[in-house]
């Protein structure tokens, strides 16, 4: 086995890096589930992860408006808090309200997730999460400012959570398999 570092400096310490195997034959011991079970064991798994990652999405886009409310709170233009502007108030709660709409998504499917496993649910939140992610993180950054370029600032988080688009499948995937599973996720009968 050789490995070695991706070599990037966002999400230091996750250890990010290329593994490469050669003549590795695990023990029988090693398998997921079994005998040709893998993949679907794997993909069950896959939608708790996804539940998981998307949870976590939140509550960075929580943690991200919430300072981003406190740096326009602080910072003036003109003798006024930016915060007293009704533009940046605007643009602020419409990522307030994409939030909401993804908690009540999350809360909606997690018992789906979490107990039943239920792959189209995690289709579903890994779509919804991609995006919304990524335009509140971005709303988040031009609010910011140069502040947004700093160390933990919006732009910095926004770089490191782009995982949240790659891991588990790119958001792009999703639409298409969303639209394979439609009949399942409106509830029509016999799906």
């Amino acid at each position: 086995m050789h490995r070695e570092s991706a070599g990037n400096t966002l999400l230091c310490g996750a250890g990010i890096g290329h593994l490469t195997l050669r003549d590795v034959t695990p023990p029988r011991t090693h398998l997921v589930d079994r005998p040709g079970r893998a993949p679907a064991s794997f993909a069950q798994h896959m939608a708790t992860e996804r539940l998981t990652g998307t949870q976590w999405a939140t509550a960075v886009a929580r943690r991200t408006l919430r300072a981003t409310r406190h740096r326009l709170l602080a910072r003036a233009s003109q003798g006024e808090p930016l915060w007293n502007n009704a533009a940046v108030r605007q643009t602020f709660a419409t990522s307030l309200v994409e939030l909401a709409q993804l908690d009540s998504l999350v809360a909606t499917l997690i018992p789906r997730i979490a107990d039943g496993r239920d792959l189209n649910a995690a289709v579903l939140l890994k779509a919804a999460v991609g995006t919304t992610l990524d335009t509140v993180l971005a709303r988040c950054a031009q609010l910011q400012g140069a502040d947004g370029m700093a160390d933990g600032g919006a732009q910095h988080i926004r770089a490191e959570t782009a995982v949240c688009a790659l891991g588990g499948g790119a958001t792009e995937l999703m639409p298409a398999q969303l639209a394979d599973n439609a009949a399942d996720l409106l509830g029509e009968p016999g799906a």
